[in-house]
């Protein structure tokens, strides 16, 4: 008997042992390995934009190495268009019909869109990310997401002429302002330590033209230049640039120091033009604008061109002539060891509680 009865204990505690195990590795372990599944895609901003503004686009893809973007919209394409060439309809499984966008290891991705030359009206646009290259009519096979965005009547109308031009020969901004008919614009021009400010009168008819001398072009910086052009609507300029930095003038005895943006410690090239930017939309009276990116190399000047590489914000900005800081996003955090470790140990104590209830109950 009293052998049964050790042998009946043993027993129970080697299943009371399993349940231990059971519920303490598994819901440790689990978590850790599982990853998360599915495409999202957000625009940065109030989801209402004027033709000439930048549009970013980010998400997260944790299927698939690349994301592919296709826009619908006010005569569009109804199976999707390419959102730099938005009347090209994306066909299935041709990868270059869309905007291919590759994914970073943590499964991060962004797009950048310039809606200046893109030449669609205004209305409410729809762009897609998928997981792979389908279009609106092939998408029960994949996984996707939506967002969306207003694209409203423009107060600044803007292009470059001629839209490549060689280092030290000129080029000219020029368009027409609506709604609003200010005295003047503000041309920027900013890149790696490099800083252009000049303004322009607005003639009759709404129109303005700007000429950009070939001793500034000779001297642009290789790599990514932004062009910004700066309207003040009704109410004067709200951003200004004094000394080496920017300022925001709410009213005519009060001004507030954004950012330098010149000088030593100053922002510049993307993350200079970004602060601009964001200053402009400081609050819903503020100034508007329209950007126009521009690709230099050692020869060439390309309008509305990108450049891969981003251009490194170091050394002394060289201005010429006469925001709050850019939002920062929380980087995503990487995986760490700190939950494992906390399951692992839970584990073992586990693992001794019951190896030692066994050896206790078999004496």
């Amino acid at each position: 008997m009293d052998t049964l009865f050790r042998f009946r204990q043993t027993g129970l505690c080697r299943i009371l042992f399993l349940l231990i195990v059971s519920v303490t590795v598994f819901p440790a372990v689990s978590p850790i390995s599982a990853a998360p599944a599915g495409i999202t895609i957000t625009v940065q901003g109030d989801q209402s934009y004027m033709p000439g503004e930048e549009l970013l686009f980010s998400g997260f893809n944790y299927e698939t190495g690349s994301t592919y973007l296709f826009i619908n919209g006010p005569n569009l394409p109804v199976e999707g268009a390419k959102p730099s060439s938005p009347y090209t309809g994306v066909v299935t499984g041709d990868e270059g019909s869309f905007a291919v966008v590759p994914v970073a290891v943590n499964g991060e991705w962004e797009y950048r869109l310039y809606t200046g030359p893109l030449g669609i009206g205004s209305g409410v646009y729809t762009v897609f990310a998928v997981t792979g290259p389908a279009n609106r009519n092939n998408l029960t096979s994949r996984n996707y997401n939506t967002t969306t965005f207003i694209l409203t009547n423009p107060i600044i109308l803007a292009e470059i002429h001629p839209s490549v031009v060689l280092k030290g020969e000129t080029f000219t901004v020029s368009g027409t302002v609506k709604d609003y008919y200010p005295h003047d614009l503000r041309v920027w021009i900013i890149g790696k330590n490099f800083l252009y400010l000049a303004t322009t009168p607005v003639q009759s008819y709404k129109t303005y033209s700007h000429t950009v001398d070939k001793e500034i072009t000779e001297i642009l910086p290789e790599g990514q230049n932004y062009l910004i052009i700066q309207h003040p609507l009704v109410h004067g300029y709200n951003v200004v640039m004094e000394g080496d930095h920017v300022y925001w003038t709410e009213k005519p005895d009060t001004k507030t120091q954004l950012f330098r943006i010149n000088g030593p410690g100053c922002l510049q090239g993307r993350d200079a033009a970004e602060a601009l930017v964001h200053a402009f939309g400081m609050t819903d009276h503020g100034d508007t604008y329209t950007e126009i990116p521009l690709a230099v190399n050692k020869t060439h000047i390309t309008a509305y061109g990108l450049v891969e590489t981003p251009v490194p914000a170091d050394g002394t900005v060289q201005a010429l002539l006469p925001t709050a800081m850019p939002e920062c996003t929380q980087p995503v955090p990487e995986p760490t060891q700190a939950a494992a470790c906390t399951g692992t140990l839970f584990t073992a104590l586990a693992l001794v509680a019951g190896i030692a209830a066994m050896g206790w109950y078999s004496k």
